[in-house]
């Protein structure tokens, strides 16, 4: 039987770091910083705080348009990208904004 584990932000960092997906501290840090949920209203918590994308919203079809994408890709993404404090950044693409808030932690208010 899988472990049950609490749909939290916190819950959800660790278990980022447990996979490692969470080695740079300044992504580690925006991560615990940025509560998902945030972004996500009226989602479940289960949907929110797992690593798997979240559709926010979908055609007639069922098809996706837009998502919320998984945590570890951005993680991932943002690690890669090496950002830092005072760097300037053009996200495009922004669809819920929880991305563009984790660059905006890590680069900070003068990126």
């Amino acid at each position: 039987m899988p472990e049950s584990r609490p749909y939290t932000n916190q819950a959800l960092v660790d278990l980022l770091r447990e996979h490692g997906d969470l080695n740079d501290p300044r992504v580690n840090a925006a991560f615990s910083a940025v509560p998902r949920e945030k972004f996500l209203p009226g989602f479940p918590l289960d949907q929110v705080y797992t690593d798997q994308p979240v559709t926010v919203r979908a055609d007639m079809r069922g098809e996706t348009l837009c998502c919320a994408n998984m945590p570890s890709m951005i993680a991932h993404m943002l690690s890669l990208a090496q950002l830092h404090e005072g760097q300037n950044v053009l996200h495009i693409g922004t669809g819920t904004g929880y991305t563009a808030a984790l660059i905006q932690h890590i680069i900070g208010d003068d990126g």
